[in-house]
């Protein structure tokens, strides 16, 4: 199972969600108050911004600074770099 959703799935989900709102006519109040949820949360998404970086020339970087250390081998650098990286993620959450 993968551990993140690609926005262009969730995107896609929440129009699908929204053409099915609409195509039953929009009636009711809660039924439009979805709608407009799932316009607000598609606005949101658009806010939300990941930065692609080249891990690779970060790893080289960390390899060049510490190469005293040979006990760690590329794998070892990844598994750390990943580790910290989801730690930060969800650090970054419980501040919001």
């Amino acid at each position: 199972m993968e551990q993140y959703i690609p926005k262009s799935a969730l995107v896609a989900e929440f129009n699908r969600l929204i053409a099915e709102l609409v195509e039953k006519g929009e009636g009711t109040m809660f039924e439009q108050g979805r709608i407009s949820a799932f316009k607000d949360a598609k606005l949101f998404l658009d806010t939300l911004e990941v930065k692609e970086v080249d891990l690779d020339k970060e790893i080289d970087l960390v390899e060049d600074k510490y190469r005293g250390f040979n006990s760690l081998s590329r794998a070892d650098v990844i598994a750390v770099a990943k580790h910290f990286f989801e730690f930060g993620l969800k650090v970054a959450q419980k501040g919001e």
